[in-house]
C-alpha cells in the first residue's frame, strides 16, 4: 500500500464540506478540543486553512486563548507560523479573522520582552498591501494591526 497523500485528504475534505455546511463547525471543534500535539501541526492546519475547512474566527479565539499571556511558547510559536503562512505568504486568511492573536501579539510586544519574531510578523502584517483581503475573496475587513497599536 502506498502512503496517503495529504493533497488527496484535503480534497476528500473539501467534497465533504461542499455537501454539507455542518461540517466546518464540527472539524473546528474537533481541532479546538483535540491535544496540542495534534493541534500544533503545522502542515495539517495550513492546509486545512487554505482549503477554508476550519472556522478561523473560532479557531483565533481559541489559539489566543492558549497563548496565555506568552507563557505558552509552544502556541506563540504556532500562532506566529500560522500568520506567516496564512497571511503573509498564503493570504488565504485576513489578519481580521485572526484579530484576537494579533491583540495578544499586540499586549505581549507593548508589555515587553515578546520574541522578536513577533514584532516582525506584526510590521510584515502592517506593510502588507490590501492586508485585510484573501486572495480568493474580495472580503473587505478592517485593519486588527493598525487599530491596536
Amino acid at each position: 500500500a502506498s502512503p496517503r497523500r495529504p493533497e488527496a485528504d484535503l480534497a476528500i475534505l473539501e467534497a465533504l464540506r461542499n455537501a454539507s455546511n455542518k461540517v466546518v463547525p464540527e472539524w473546528t471543534n474537533w481541532i479546538v478540543y483535540s491535544s496540542e500535539d495534534r493541534k500544533f501541526n503545522r502542515d495539517i492546519m495550513a492546509g486545512l486553512l487554505r482549503a477554508q475547512l476550519l472556522n478561523v474566527s473560532e479557531l483565533d479565539e481559541h489559539l489566543a486563548k492558549l497563548i496565555d499571556g506568552g507563557r505558552n511558547m509552544a502556541a506563540v510559536e504556532f500562532c506566529a507560523f500560522i500568520i506567516r503562512q496564512c497571511i503573509i505568504e498564503g493570504r488565504y486568511v485576513t489578519p481580521s479573522e485572526m484579530s484576537s492573536t494579533f491583540d495578544v501579539f499586540n499586549k505581549l510586544v507593548q508589555r515587553g520582552g515578546a520574541p522578536e519574531t513577533i514584532s516582525r510578523i506584526l510590521e510584515e502584517v502592517r506593510q502588507l498591501p490590501a492586508a485585510g483581503q484573501r486572495d480568493k475573496s474580495s472580503k473587505k475587513a478592517k485593519d486588527p494591526i493598525a487599530a491596536s497599536v
